[in-house]
């Protein structure tokens, strides 16, 4: 991607990029500053995200190997896949972030309403759909307005 702001996830497959770059150009002509937070990630990757996220919870691995822990993995595989299970690991989806906001702060940000609106009009156009909507609570992590993947817009426009 070239973006300064990221290191380790800072790939996309090929068309994904095109169709990044698609989308971005659209959001700048509309005023709009949309950013990738977070592109590819290897297993690696994610599991140090997922470690230091598990910290939070104050568990120990004593704890965690004991079956003692499970409440607290439980409940951050609502928000956080194990390596090998990341969506990320294709190269295909991005966590977008608006101007230097957080996650959490995407889904009431100018960036969240202007690429959903319509029915995420312009994410699609750019061959970007979300990939947890609301409503998807079974097929994967609490909706995430800010994960996007790229399926290309022939897909979507057959």
């Amino acid at each position: 991607i070239g973006d300064p702001n990221l290191s380790e996830d800072d790939l996309l497959q090929q068309k994904a990029l095109e169709g990044w770059r698609t989308l971005q150009a659209a959001a700048k002509k509309d005023g709009i500053d949309l950013r990738i937070l977070s592109g590819y990630r290897s297993p690696s990757l994610q599991r140090q995200i997922f470690l230091k996220r598990l910290s939070g919870y104050a568990v120990s691995d004593k704890q965690i190997a004991a079956g003692q822990a499970d409440a607290a993995v439980i409940d951050l595989l609502k928000t956080t896949s194990i390596p090998g299970y990341s969506r990320h690991h294709t190269g295909y989806t991005v966590d977008f972030q608006c101007k230097n906001g957080s996650l959490e702060a995407f889904k009431n940000s100018p960036c969240y309403r202007w690429i959903s609106a319509n029915n995420y009009a312009a994410a699609k156009t750019a061959g970007w759909i979300p990939s947890y909507p609301a409503g998807a609570r079974l097929q994967g992590p609490e909706p995430e307005p800010w994960e996007y993947v790229w399926v290309g817009p022939d897909v979507l426009y057959q």
